[in-house]
């Protein structure tokens, strides 16, 4: 019997969960990128070395390989590239291209939010260096720059003086691909995640967590779960959802945000239509028992086994992305006890020859944790770095 032929715009280790769920459920999957030896082409079915970040090269592969579907990757260039070739060959689970775009480019979607009065800071979008360094006088600050089309914290400066910003401009147009940034007045409050899956218009599934950012104030590191978003809260952001949805006519399927929330009010700062990178999926299966990367696969294939339904975490849960804080070659990860008694599962990505160069960005390990107490949670999660060390080699 021959296998349909699902396309993953990706093949890192984020996109395990999505390639070991596509092949239970009987497609025979092809992974991309440039680099083959990233760690999700061992699980797939066939690896196809092309840029996923561009489009045509994907397009061409998939009629290559007449597909019956495409998955988004970790990734927001494998998101847009995914909705264009879905849009080309009329493949299921996928916005059209330009709602694509509006969603996954900062400043298209800054725009759509204050047209249409949703809760973001106030934020501008910018293509020329000139005009973004005459305007950034006009914002109160702190405010913060951003290239519009990058995730993961490149690129973005906070600027909380008139004496930074030309520098912080003209870094955050030179790494954007579309030589665009947007700058936004900086939200001071506390961090968070809102996984949902849209079925019929409306949010069938939710899941929310509170961010945690070591070393990198810019890139979220961990996460845990319960978050302590209220329930008032969790309206906010369910209704933000479902009006996006409806004003842009968008497919069901994932709907991730990240927020900030102060003084009761929530503000969205980045909405996905991708899965969350650094194995968000495994850790709500680890919350919640939820199969999270096999309900997308079925959306975005339309081979939905049954109703998607509410299933709230079953304890105290962790996810924490682990970086060595310097240079040089790994040869242990030491975990104390009080990190060592809670892990439930470890996702090593250095092996002995693996060198960290750049440690502020680059993880080493991703340990999912679950405890007994939100407290125990809170006080580990806070303070990790003191009951961990690396052995490093120069």
């Amino acid at each position: 019997m021959i296998k349909p032929k699902l396309l993953i715009a990706g093949g890192g280790y984020s996109e395990i969960p999505l390639i070991e769920a596509a092949k239970a459920m009987g497609f025979f999957v092809i992974t991309t990128g440039y680099f083959a030896k990233e760690l999700g082409h061992k699980h797939s079915d066939l690896y196809e070395a092309a840029d996923f970040s561009n489009k045509e090269q994907i397009l061409e592969l998939a009629k290559k390989h007449s597909i019956s579907a495409i998955c988004a990757g970790c990734n927001d260039f494998s998101a847009i590239t995914s909705s264009y070739v879905a849009e080309k060959m009329g493949l299921p689970g996928h916005d059209t291209f330009e709602n694509c775009l509006t969603i996954h480019h900062k400043d298209r979607f800054r725009a759509f939010c204050i047209e249409n009065n949703l809760t973001v800071p106030k934020a501008k979008g910018f293509s020329s260096q000139t005009e973004a360094i005459e305007s950034i006088k006009k914002f109160e600050f702190p405010v913060i720059i951003k290239p519009i089309d990058l995730t993961g914290g490149k690129g973005i400066s906070i600027i909380r003086n008139n004496e930074e910003w030309e520098s912080a401009i003209k870094k955050a147009f030179d790494i954007s691909r579309a030589k665009k940034v947007v700058i936004e007045v900086f939200i001071e409050g506390t961090g968070h995640g809102f996984s949902a899956l849209i079925q019929n218009g409306k949010v069938a599934f939710y899941f929310t967590d509170d961010e945690y950012y070591q070393p990198n104030e810019f890139w979220v590191s961990g996460t845990s779960t319960p978050g302590s978003i209220s329930e008032g809260e969790i309206e906010q952001l369910i209704q933000f959802s479902e009006k996006t949805v409806s004003l842009l006519n968008l497919c069901d399927g994932l709907f991730h945000i990240q927020c900030i929330i102060k003084n009761g009010k929530v503000y969205i700062i980045e909405v996905c239509r991708r899965p969350p990178g650094d194995l968000y999926l495994k850790f709500i299966e680890h919350a919640t028992g939820f199969n999270y990367a096999k309900s997308i696969i079925e959306v975005i294939t339309g081979k939905i086994e049954n109703p998607i339904q509410q299933t709230n975490p079953n304890g105290f849960y962790a996810r924490h992305c682990i970086s060595s804080l310097r240079k040089g070659y790994i040869t242990d990860l030491i975990l104390d006890k009080p990190i060592l008694s809670n892990v439930i599962n470890e996702f090593r990505l250095w092996k002995p020859d693996y060198y960290v160069e750049n440690y502020v960005a680059q993880k080493s390990t991703i340990l999912f944790m679950k405890f007994k107490t939100g407290e125990e949670m809170k006080e580990i999660s806070n303070n990790l770095y003191n009951n961990l060390h690396f052995e490093i080699i120069n």
